[in-house]
């Protein structure tokens, strides 16, 4: 696993940077266009990739890039197969499903609310997609207890653990009436406003953020264990 040092270091920097510079990015140009600071927990992705601006135009470029880093994350299986010998065809799983869920987290951030049933299907499938690529690697670690005992079980625990979160996120019966506004003072002064957290966008970000923290911990735990053989 050794020989695969440079390429984990790189692969994993890069994207974690591509991560942090497209938010920061997206973040600089709504502000810039709105006069205010973007709400990770009431606004939309597309709300903030949807801005038409030069900086706006970076960010979809950085958010494209992200994308493919992370798609590469998930083909990490597959580049070391000769240092870890997971059970036949989990690795093309999990590159297979870590691609489309890579490729849905960019239909799900500027895919605006045109057509509010295409936009809830794609966050459906990603969850959906996502769920299913987690299990894959939460068994494809299990498969490696017997060689490698607690270090394995505990990757495979992890990586259970964080799709389940986003089986919560999604099966949350709150969610249902997500659109529900808050009502701000009385009369023909009241106004309506979103509630903090707003409960679909803020869903998103979680997933989008739960899609990066598993990939890290799948790339992480196939190093540690290719380094135990």
């Amino acid at each position: 696993m050794q020989a695969h040092m440079p390429l984990f270091i790189s692969l994993l920097a890069v994207t974690v940077f591509l991560f942090v510079a497209t938010l920061a990015m997206m973040a600089f140009s709504y502000h810039a266009r709105m006069k205010k600071n973007f709400d990770f927990l009431t606004e939309f992705p597309f709300e903030g990739f949807g801005i038409r601006s030069a900086n706006g135009r970076h960010a979809i470029m950085l958010l494209i890039l992200y994308v493919i880093a992370l798609g590469l994350c998930y083909s990490f299986p597959l580049f070391v197969k000769d240092s870890i010998q997971l059970v036949q065809g989990r690795d093309i799983v999990i590159g297979i499903a870590g691609g489309i869920s890579a490729l849905l987290t960019a239909i799900l951030a500027i895919l605006g609310f045109t057509n509010m049933r295409r936009h809830l299907l794609v966050f459906i499938g990603y969850t959906i997609v996502y769920l299913l690529t987690g299990v894959v690697i939460g068994f494809a670690f299990y498969d490696l207890r017997d060689y490698y005992g607690g270090v394995a079980l505990a990757f495979a625990i992890a990586s259970f653990a964080i799709a389940a979160m986003s089986a919560l996120v999604i099966l949350n019966p709150k969610l249902s009436s997500w659109g529900q506004l808050k009502k701000v003072g009385d009369g023909e002064s009241a106004i309506y406003v979103r509630p903090r957290p707003f409960l679909l966008p803020f869903s998103e970000w979680l997933l989008i953020l739960f899609g990066l923290v598993q990939a890290v911990t799948m790339m992480v735990g196939m190093f540690v264990i290719g380094n135990l053989g």
